[in-house]
């Protein structure tokens, strides 16, 4: 005779399930986060362009002249331009079928509810979508550049930018569109994307190549997508800023920066991106103290090095038998009295100095769930034309953010600097504020009002 062993009695148990749902993959939206707390308030306007006046130019004429019946000259006048902002729209679709719903509605069938935990991400993702938009910010829809494919594996310079099951356009450096790809996750330690297997990669991908945000038109069309980062921090003083030609005003429009070379980062450094801000807008402007830092944890790490370096323990001071902690808890919470903003989505290797006053924000359309005579959750067809057991619903907004001057933000760049310890920083590249360029292998420190 057999006794009865566990197979037996399988039928009989009650299988266990974990009731937490941990969360595997980011939410960030440190940028979009700085904005809503310290920019200008929120502007509701229409389809047309937003017109934000600036004064550009001083005026009047200062002589020297003899009171004696002397001439004391004609006089002049600043001047006023005006930037012409225009709307940009974005959605974010979530789709479920009808078992995923009933299945998951009720504490006795699960441990938490499907539909209402996806409804909770759908706002994180979409920020999270739209802080990754505005990090790079090339007005263009650009996310990141491919480093290279092998087979389904795309290698990018920040993992970070992407998420699950995003469709991602590929534009080739002359901006033709090569085609599309949806992503089955993305490696923010290796910075690699993997092609979901039902959605091969566009033929012909090749290093250089733009990743972008389905639906846009791609960096062949400049001022087609929401401004960030790369849009308002720009050195150069040719094409047009926001509708304004910068040729007009040479230098008024231009980012300041300082070329690093590949050098290490130190205090003086700080110093003297600060002194940029103070040297174009004077010392006595309060733009050259109210600003923060914004960076990738990689330059947050080569900052704290700074400190790292110079630490002395004095040995026979310390009382117990445990040596001392040479690390704190936390990196550095501010460079040069500045706060500092570590964001996973910035671009590694850059510092940008914000000043977040100076930002502005309008909008036609709040974020809010898109609705159709009250509606706002739609019966997916099948191909027979029959109703199929989905749904789907859509986000939707207006998220244009601007900055009004040039002379009181910088930023460093520096694609492959080491930091103080020799090693080599991750494209160790800095910056200090909303508008500057790519500059390839160059430090670049600049700061814009």
């Amino acid at each position: 005779m057999a006794p009865g062993v566990n197979q037996n009695a399988i039928a009989l148990q009650i299988e266990a399930v974990r009731p937490e749902v941990p969360l595997l993959y980011q939410l960030d939206k440190t940028l979009l986060g700085m904005i809503k707390k310290k920019a200008k308030g929120l502007q509701t306007v229409s389809s047309r362009a937003y017109r934000a006046p600036v004064e550009i130019t001083a005026g009047g004429a200062i002589n020297q002249f003899n009171p004696d019946g002397g001439n004391l000259g004609r006089g002049s006048a600043l001047k006023t331009e005006v930037m012409l902002i225009n709307q940009f729209y974005f959605n974010f679709a979530v789709e479920y079928t009808a078992l995923a719903e009933i299945a998951t509605d009720d504490k006795e069938k699960a441990v938490e509810n499907y539909v209402t935990r996806q409804m909770t991400r759908m706002m994180e993702q979409f920020n999270a979508g739209i802080e990754a938009i505005l990090a790079y910010g090339d007005s263009s829809g650009t996310l990141d550049t491919v480093v290279s494919v092998t087979g389904q594996v795309v290698a990018v310079n920040n993992a970070n930018q992407f998420f699950d099951n995003q469709v991602v356009q590929v534009f080739s450096a002359a901006g033709v569109l090569r085609g599309t790809f949806q992503v089955l996750t993305a490696d923010a330690i290796a910075n690699t994307l993997t092609a979901d297997p039902t959605t091969p990669l566009p033929g012909g991908m090749i290093a250089g190549d733009f990743l972008s945000v389905n639906g846009c038109v791609g960096p062949s069309v400049a001022s087609s997508s929401l401004n960030g980062v790369n849009t308002l921090q720009i050195s150069s003083s040719v094409g047009n800023y926001l509708g304004i030609q910068r040729a007009a005003y040479p230098g008024r429009l231009s980012t300041p920066f300082i070329a690093g070379n590949n050098s290490f980062i130190t205090p003086q450094r700080g110093r003297a991106l600060i002194n940029l801000v103070r040297t174009a807008m004077g010392i006595e402007s309060p733009d050259a103290s109210k600003f923060v830092w914004h960076m990738n944890v990689d330059q947050e790490a080569a900052i704290e090095n700074i400190g790292l370096i110079v630490s002395t323990i004095i040995q026979n001071q310390l009382k117990g038998d445990a040596s001392e902690d040479m690390l704190k808890k936390m990196p550095p919470k501010t460079f040069g009295g500045r706060p500092i903003f570590a964001n996973i989505h910035a671009q590694p290797g850059r510092i940008d100095g914000l000043p977040l006053e100076h930002w502005f924000r309008a909008e036609i359309q709040p974020l809010d769930f898109y609705e159709v005579n009250g509606q706002t959750l739609f019966p997916i067809y099948g191909n027979d034309g029959g109703l199929a057991a989905s749904f789907i619903t859509y986000l939707w907004s207006t998220r244009p953010t601007h900055a009004e001057t040039c002379d009181a933000e910088f930023s460093l760049i520096d694609l492959d600097a080491e930091m103080q310890t020799g090693r080599k920083a991750y494209s160790h590249r800095e910056r200090l504020s909303e508008r500057t360029s790519q500059v390839d292998d160059a430090i670049v420190w600049s700061y814009v009002n």
